[in-house]
């Protein structure tokens, strides 16, 4: 896939996240189809009803219709999320959209050098060089999120990275259909999602898949190793502290 149709694809799945953001809290009716596709493609007969919500949340900042990518990956991609973010726990779907938590990481990816979540900065990063500019705050994809998660204590470790790694394994079916219960299960206990780039990256998945898993497990592990990292260190501080505080008893 091109610099230039993942730059269309992030901005079309800009505007469908925040249109159907607020859609599936003011509309049962359209949260309920999109429920019901969940895990299948769009060439499915429960599609039928949600290609006009879809739709109707395509539209530019100046209320211009929008049409989505050709490919099946790629629509894919927006159906799959959609359903997604209409099947999460009614506490994470009012709790906040996924770029209040991306904005609440700002502070975090400032302090270390404003890596993305595949894993570059913005040094050395320009239109022509292969990568696709992100904005300034870096982003979390599906690795980074769920070893958010584990660093939370709301996700199991063990069993997370098991996971992660037999979503790597699948095919774009294959994806679809165990990829919902995961993202279910970090919804239930609030882990952030950043439905956008989750749509950039499954619109890659049939072309792209070994890419797209690589900067999932690299960012899943690089997040776990600073975590644990951020544990070692207040360990020896809390040491220090204790012997600091032996001594001057003595």
């Amino acid at each position: 896939m091109s610099t230039r149709e993942r730059r269309e694809i992030s901005f079309l799945a800009d505007r469908m996240v925040t249109h159907l953001q607020e859609r599936i809290v003011t509309s049962p009716g359209d949260r309920s189809v999109l429920r019901r596709m969940v895990g299948h493609p769009p060439t499915h007969p429960t599609a039928r009803p949600v290609h006009g919500v879809i739709y109707s949340c395509l539209r530019s900042p100046h209320g211009e219709p929008l049409d989505l990518p050709d490919g099946l990956a790629e629509e894919w991609a927006f159906y799959g999320v959609a359903a997604l973010i209409a099947a999460q726990p009614r506490t994470a779907r009012d709790e906040g959209t996924a770029d209040e938590h991306t904005a609440t990481d700002s502070e975090e990816s400032e302090e270390q050098g404003d890596p993305r979540a595949d894993g570059t900065t913005d040094e050395g990063s320009g239109p022509d060089d292969g990568q696709v500019p992100r904005e300034k705050n870096a982003r979390l994809n599906l690795g980074a999120s769920l070893a958010r998660g584990v660093r939370t204590g709301d996700l199991k470790a063990d069993t997370t990275e098991s996971r992660l790694h037999r979503l790597c394994r699948l095919d774009l079916a294959g994806i679809h259909k165990r990829l919902p219960a995961l993202v279910r299960q970090a919804r239930t206990h609030q882990v952030p999602v950043d439905w956008v780039v989750l749509i950039e990256d499954l619109a890659r998945w049939s072309e792209e898949r070994d890419t797209v898993a690589k900067e999932w497990l690299q960012s899943y592990h690089r997040t776990r190793n600073r975590d644990l990292y951020e544990v070692e260190k207040r360990k020896r501080q809390e040491g220090g502290d204790t012997a600091s505080g032996n001594d001057e008893e003595q």
